[in-house]
């Protein structure tokens, strides 16, 4: 395995030494879902290592280097900061102070805004919250069936204050891939994705499907979308152009399989 332990330890260190006391660690109110921190946490990432990336989604942050080897790290948030509204009202006698009449009549006033942090937990793991743990348990699922080609292979790294870390493969998103991996799919294959599609009822890419069905075979791709359907559907839930790409050799793979349900 490809993969510089040392250094890995050391950025994960570097996230939880500026998590806030509480361990309350995940997107704060708003649209930008940017972690608690972040700023903090970024400087001391890039202080360990200047050519670190950090991405993030809902559910996890992600840190990225060329010195890491063929792997990134995954860090799980335990919840998120939720934008919530406290109603009240400015007229005194016969008004329901939670009622929502700033917007309905005169007596309104403008509402008072408040984040409330709420815990994950309807991830497919242990915890109930750690969404890059639920990936692992699916990824274990997946290899004792012989389908875990599909998706990025997944491992656990290491447990910081009951936060479970993980390591998987390096893999490009189709949001930041250049479209030379699926320019020579051909119109076969992007007809036997389409009919794929259809069979379970999905509206998957069809030139990555049909790169899949070049690389692993139609039948094998059939056999992931049916054992999806019947046994984790979760897995394909969640397909935006974010979560799926490519690995360096151009092989295609699911990189976000989780599916997230707060």
């Amino acid at each position: 395995m490809n993969f510089n332990r040392e250094l890995a330890l050391k950025l994960v260190n570097a996230v939880f030494d500026m998590m806030p006391e509480d361990y309350q660690f995940g997107p704060e109110g708003g649209n930008d879902l940017i972690p608690t921190n972040f700023e903090m946490i970024y400087d001391e990432v890039k202080r360990v290592d200047a050519d670190a990336e950090l991405h993030y989604g809902i559910s996890k942050l992600v840190i990225i280097s060329p010195h890491l080897g063929n792997y990134v790290i995954k860090v799980p948030f335990n919840g998120m900061y939720e934008e919530n509204y406290d109603y009240g009202c400015s007229k005194e006698d016969g008004c329901n102070y939670n009622c929502r009449c700033c917007c309905d009549c005169e007596h309104g006033v403008e509402p008072d805004y408040k984040d409330y942090w709420c815990n994950y937990s309807n991830a497919d793991s242990p915890t109930g919250w750690n969404y890059c743990d639920a990936e692992w348990q699916k990824y274990k699922n997946l290899r004792k069936i012989g389908l875990d080609c599909f998706v990025a292979k997944t491992y656990p790294f290491i447990e910081i204050e009951g936060f479970k870390c993980f390591i998987q493969e390096v893999a490009t998103a189709e949001d930041d891939a250049d479209g030379n991996e699926t320019s020579r799919v051909t119109a076969a294959s992007r007809k036997k994705a389409e009919s794929l599609n259809s069979e379970f009822h999905y509206s998957l890419n069809e030139d990555w499907l049909g790169l899949c069905v070049e690389t692993f075979g139609a039948n094998k791709v059939r056999r992931f979308m049916k054992y999806v359907e019947e046994k984790d559907p979760e897995i394909l839930n969640d397909m935006h152009s974010g979560n799926y790409g490519y690995r360096p050799n151009g092989i295609p793979c699911i990189l976000d399989f989780a599916s997230f349900d707060s």
